[in-house]
């Protein structure tokens, strides 16, 4: 509506800026709102993970003080019922007292194996988890790890086939343990007995392959790539529990030893956990 050219022309150059002003600002504001959804997002994600942490946490607790109790329950049965019959006949039954001796030896080993796999994980947490490696007759050393659990269980047989020597350099204490996890776990979830089958060969010249075979339950694809986290139950449904720190830290062992650890499903039934490790560090 004004009458001179030039006004017009200055008044649409102003309305031009103005519009120019809030299509930036607009254009802050929502950058700024997008910034905001990101944060909120992130917010409740670190929500959700905190949560999740502590549930999991509260679960492992109530796992572990079960795990922990139960042998401290055994061992103090055991004790009881010895006294009990010593105060009773003021005399032992040898054949009662090599057979309560056994499961107290029995369920001691369980204890420390649990509780040295507590401290492992608050090593491994720390940066402090470590090897002392030594020159280790490998084969021998998987031969006494199945000797030993083959003496804890009349329902299964564990083969093995390995060559009578095989030098290589590893920490034997620590392959031990990782070894002794393993045949729990294959002994454990073959509930019905059966064989589990243990070999070791040495297939290229500088790597060795250390592979546990069960007939038991087997493992269900979709939580075979989790079996490894920290305390992950591939069973949670049966009544067979443990912490879930085993294959945790056999998984940080072997890894220490620059090798890998996997698990497949052999043909048939059961489960199959293969060890791959370099002859030398």
């Amino acid at each position: 509506m004004l009458p001179v050219r030039d006004d017009r022309l200055r008044e649409v150059a102003a309305l031009q800026q103005k519009a120019a002003s809030l299509e930036i600002e607009v254009a802050e504001r929502r950058k700024v709102e997008e910034q905001l959804q990101r944060a909120l997002a992130a917010e409740r994600a670190a929500r959700d993970e905190a949560e999740a942490a502590l549930r999991l946490r509260d679960e492992f607790l109530s796992i572990a003080s079960h795990e922990l109790r139960t042998p401290i329950t055994v061992l103090g049965a055991q004790a009881q019922l010895i006294l009990r019959r010593l105060d009773r006949t003021g005399e032992l039954d040898p054949e009662r007292v090599v057979h309560a001796l056994r499961s107290v030896g029995s369920q001691a080993d369980k204890l420390a194996r649990l509780v040295g796999q507590l401290l492992d994980v608050s090593r491994i947490d720390s940066g402090k988890l470590s090897l002392d490696p030594s020159r280790t007759d490998l084969a021998q050393l998987v031969q006494r790890a199945v000797s030993a659990s083959q003496s804890l269980t009349d329902e299964h047989h564990i083969g093995l086939v390995a060559p009578r020597s095989l030098d290589c350099w590893v920490d034997p204490l620590r392959l031990e343990q990782v070894l002794t996890n393993l045949l729990d776990n294959a002994i454990k979830y073959s509930p019905g007995g059966g064989a589990v089958e243990v070999t070791l060969s040495q297939p290229t010249p500088t790597w060795i392959k250390l592979s546990i075979r069960d007939h038991g339950i087997g493992i269900a694809p979709d939580k075979r790539e989790h079996i490894f986290e920290r305390f992950y139950q591939a069973h949670e449904e049966s009544g067979n529990r443990g912490m879930g720190l085993g294959l945790y830290v056999s998984r940080q062992i072997v890894e220490l030893h620059g090798g890998s650890i996997l698990v497949d499903a052999p043909p048939g039934r059961g489960t199959r956990i293969v060890v791959r490790l370099p002859l030398a560090l």
